[in-house]
C-alpha cells in the first residue's frame, strides 16, 4: 500500500546482533573446513540459503508522511482503527519533533488513556515519542489481546524535543495498544508493528536448524574426505 513504508522495527538491532554472532560462527567453521581441504564453496552456498531462511521479515512502520497538513486519522489507515481520537499534523512545533518529518500524531486533548486497535492481530514493536515531559509525565503503554492485558512497554519515556523510542517488552500478537500517562503534550511517530511474522524469539529455532545443518554438511564432507584417503 502507498501509505505504508516497509522498514525494520526496533528488533532489527537484536536481529543484526544475532546475524553477526552467526556470521562469526560460520567464519570459524569455514576456516576449519579450509584447513581440512573441504569444499568451502559448497558450505558457503548452504549456509547462505539457511541463513536467509532464518532471517525474520521486516516490520511495517507508519510514518504518516504520505498525509498532508492536519486532520483526524481515519479508521483503517495503515491497518489500524484509530477511534476518532488521533490527529496528524505537519507544522513545526518544538518540542513536538517528528522522528521522520514532517508528520506526527497526537491524541485529542483531554483523552484518558488513549489507545488504537489493529485490524488484524499484530506484534507491536514500538513507537517514537516526543513532547513536553515536564507536563505529560512518563509515557508507557499496555498491550491487550481479547480484552486481556498481555504485555507492556519495556519502560517509560519522559518526552523531550528529541524523539525517543518506546519499545515493547512483549513479542506476541496483540489487538490493542493503550498509552499510560497524560494524553496531553506528547506526539507519536513511526508506529512499528508486524501482522505476519513473530519477531526473533520465535525464529531462534531456525538459526539453530541452520547451524545443525551446517554441521551435518561438514560432517558429510569429512567422511567423504576420509573415504577418498
Amino acid at each position: 500500500m502507498a501509505q505504508l513504508r516497509s522498514s525494520r522495527s526496533k528488533h532489527r538491532h537484536f536481529v543484526l546482533a544475532k546475524k553477526l554472532n552467526l556470521g562469526n560462527f560460520l567464519s570459524r567453521r569455514f576456516m576449519f573446513f579450509q584447513g581440512k581441504n573441504y569444499d568451502v564453496k559448497k558450505l558457503v552456498v548452504v549456509a547462505g540459503v539457511l541463513f536467509a531462511a532464518a532471517s525474520p521479515a521486516s516490520a511495517t512502520v507508519l510514518t504518516f508522511d504520505n498525509l498532508s497538513g492536519s486532520g483526524v486519522l481515519a479508521d483503517g489507515y495503515g491497518g489500524i482503527n484509530w477511534g476518532g481520537i488521533w490527529n496528524y499534523y505537519d507544522s513545526d512545533q518544538t518540542p513536538y519533533t517528528p522522528e521522520s518529518p514532517p508528520e506526527r500524531i497526537y491524541a485529542t486533548l483531554g483523552t484518558q488513556l488513549p489507545s488504537f486497535s489493529f485490524i488484524a492481530d499484530s506484534v507491536f514493536s514500538g513507537v517514537y515519542v516526543s513532547g513536553l515531559g515536564s507536563v505529560s509525565g512518563p509515557i508507557g503503554f499496555n498491550l491487550y489481546l481479547g480484552g486481556n492485558l498481555v504485555g507492556t512497554s519495556s519502560g517509560t519515556v519522559d518526552p523531550s524535543s528529541t524523539p525517543t523510542l518506546l519499545s515493547s517488552a512483549y513479542f506476541g500478537k496483540v489487538d490493542t495498544v493503550q498509552f499510560t500517562g497524560s494524553a496531553d503534550y506528547y506526539t507519536l511517530d513511526n508506529v512499528a508493528f508486524n501482522t505476519s511474522t513473530v519477531p526473533l524469539p520465535a525464529s531462534a529455532p531456525m538459526f539453530g536448524a541452520a547451524l545443525m545443518a551446517l554441521g551435518a554438511v561438514g560432517y558429510g564432507m569429512k567422511r567423504k574426505a576420509k573415504a577418498a584417503a
